[in-house]
């Protein structure tokens, strides 16, 4: 059981990946602490309903860009990914953040994209994705 004031939804899908069997948020009142304890105690799963809600929308968000990736043929999903921040303006910085990666990978992300795609920087890709659809 994790209690955390932390509830990005990677983060929570990583805890869960590692054994965690319900999370709530720090802010939930002291009544859904108590119901998360005595579900996990119980051999359940308890999760708040905003961890819910956000880990939905995750899903959601990756299935996409997995679809979009094998839309796109010889990008990854990663790799759609990064291409979306790119166009939506995002340094390699807040990419490495957003992605929980380090700013080298984003990097290295880039190159990979430059070269698949056949273009030279940054408005390239902006151009690329907007042409496709991606963003």
């Amino acid at each position: 059981m994790i209690l955390s004031s932390l509830s990005d939804p990677k983060l929570v899908q990583e805890i869960i990946r590692l054994g965690a069997n319900g999370f709530i948020d720090k802010t939930c009142a002291s009544d859904h602490i108590i119901n998360a304890v005595r579900s996990v105690y119980n051999g359940e799963q308890y999760f708040s309903d905003d961890v819910k809600s956000s880990l939905l929308e995750l899903y959601v968000t990756e299935a996409k860009i997995k679809e979009e990736g094998l839309r796109y043929g010889n990008l990854t999903e990663r790799e759609v990914e990064v291409l979306k921040l790119i166009a939506e303006e995002k340094n390699s910085t807040e990419i490495a953040e957003h992605l929980l990666v380090s700013i080298k990978t984003v990097e290295t992300y880039r190159r990979s994209l430059y070269k698949k795609l056949k273009v030279k920087n940054v408005v390239g890709l902006a151009m690329y994705a907007v042409r496709n659809d991606i963003v």
